[in-house]
């Protein structure tokens, strides 16, 4: 690997990945999304069943270069992963469930930092003297500096973004908000329809013939239609925005 002697760590990185044969692409909507969000790698085979790998990052961005760098090289770490493992076990890490997403988040981030160090983007921890017994035990042997302490702190708010966007509350109100929507609006058609019987029992006039058509009704013919209605705007509920809950539930 021959890196120029350019300082930019985010340069760095772009020509390592370039090396390696990896395509990366400026995209306007990456640069709308989360700082956690913005660089994405999509990994397939060619035409000669070679592995390859495709970088989205974000046309603008208020992120330094050392931040870029550190996100660039997570998708790196992703790709090295790949193809170090294959068949059964590529397939393992990558598959999309809670368990195989934790395991290859904490696999990426440590070949992510690998790289950094290798590029000499970041350096190692710095040992602490610790003679007594005391300090042995209560302090940490290391602790992490410059560039490592920017790295760790990257790692930690990515987590923590990630951690917060999957936890079981939000998932549960993302289940439930759509419930109590269509809770609130059979309450609506109850009250409308209880509101157009009514009228119509006062001889006030309603469009379509209402009146005589309501007039007659049993309070059982008004809970049926009620009903009636209920399900046909479930129904229109579930082709028109079904598909978008189902997208934001992932």
């Amino acid at each position: 690997m021959t890196i120029s002697s350019e300082t930019n760590p985010y340069t760095k990185v772009c020509e390592a990945m370039t090396e390696e044969g990896i395509l990366i692409v400026k995209q306007f909507n990456n640069s709308l999304y989360h700082p956690s969000e913005q660089f994405e790698i999509k990994i397939d085979k060619d035409d000669q069943n070679k592995l390859r790998g495709i970088v989205t990052v974000p046309m603008f961005t208020d992120e330094t270069d050392f931040n870029k760098a550190v996100r660039l090289a997570k998708c790196y770490a992703l790709f090295k992963i790949a193809k170090k493992h294959k068949g059964f076990k590529r397939g393992l890490l990558f598959f999309d469930s809670y368990i195989s997403n934790h395991i290859r988040d904490i696999y990426s981030w440590r070949e992510c930092e690998k790289i950094l160090r290798k590029l000499k983007i970041i350096g190692k921890p710095l040992e602490i003297h610790r003679p007594t017994f005391f300090s042995k035990v209560y302090k940490p042997k290391y602790i992490c500096v410059n560039e490592l302490a920017d790295f760790r702190w990257i790692v930690q708010e990515t987590q923590n973004y990630y951690r917060s966007k999957h936890s079981v509350g939000r998932l549960l109100t993302k289940c439930a908000r759509p419930i109590l929507n269509l809770l609130k609006n059979a309450v609506r058609l109850y009250l409308g329809f209880g509101l157009l019987v009514i009228l119509a029992r006062g001889n006030i006039p309603l469009p379509f013939n209402l009146t005589e058509s309501l007039q007659g009704m049993s309070n059982k013919e008004i809970l049926n239609v009620w009903w009636g209605l209920v399900q046909l705007y479930l129904l229109l509920y579930v082709l028109i925005y079904g598909p978008k809950i189902l997208k934001n539930l992932k």
